[in-house]
């Protein structure tokens, strides 16, 4: 667990995210002193002046993450599907899911096509649990959002909870639809450092009756 960022912290305690002694893997009654080497190294204060605010957001745990590249070129991942149809229902969705259990996976799926990958991979490469974890979609300058019940945007989410974000179009006979997003994805700490980041185009097209 990762001691919070702000407010009360304390060096006992029996509250997991606010006693320095939990986070050392100490009882909540140990006699502890900021002034001691393990202290020292969890705060990153080797030596001078330390005081409790110098423990927000350390962790006794080494975060690591990391997001794969898929089919790189102006942005790190580049995700597109299409889907035509002579009439009726056309469908097509792409996008990124964070699993809780440290997975994850590029996807896609249309009107014919069950959710397929186009690559999985581990996110969670270092320590901890995913709950130590958060991830922020920022959205680029006039793109639209992520849609089709996605996370949301523009904010750090904690990744104990499985997170995901599409890119969804559809069309009825005759028409057609186009859906575009564009951003950055990022796994953080608590704190806010960054510890993976990957810039993310989707583009989805739906055509029914209309030739693409």
């Amino acid at each position: 667990m990762t001691l919070a960022s702000s407010g009360e912290i304390s060096i006992g305690g029996s509250t997991a995210n606010r006693s320095i002694n939990l986070e050392l893997g100490r009882s909540a009654t140990a006699t502890s002193s900021l002034n001691e080497s393990a202290l020292r190294t969890l705060a990153g204060v080797s030596s001078g002046a330390i005081s409790l605010s110098s423990f927000y957001g350390k962790s006794n745990v080494t975060l690591a993450a990391a997001l794969n590249n898929y089919n790189a070129g102006t942005y790190n991942v580049v995700l597109e599907r299409s889907r035509y149809v002579g009439s009726g229902l056309a469908e097509a969705e792409v996008g990124v899911t964070l699993y809780s259990d440290g997975t994850a996976r590029y996807y896609y799926q249309d009107s014919s096509t069950a959710t397929t990958n186009f690559t999985s991979f581990t996110w969670r490469t270092g320590s901890g649990g995913s709950g130590d974890y958060y991830a922020r979609f920022i959205l680029d300058s006039g793109s639209s959002a992520p849609n089709n019940s996605s996370s949301a945007t523009g904010t750090d989410l904690v990744l104990s909870t499985s997170r995901e974000w599409r890119c969804y179009s559809s069309a009825t006979t005759n028409t057609e639809g186009f859906y575009f997003v564009s951003g950055t994805l990022e796994i953080r700490t608590v704190g806010g450092s960054v510890l993976a980041s990957k810039t993310i185009e989707m583009s989805t097209y739906a055509s029914s009756g209309t030739p693409p």
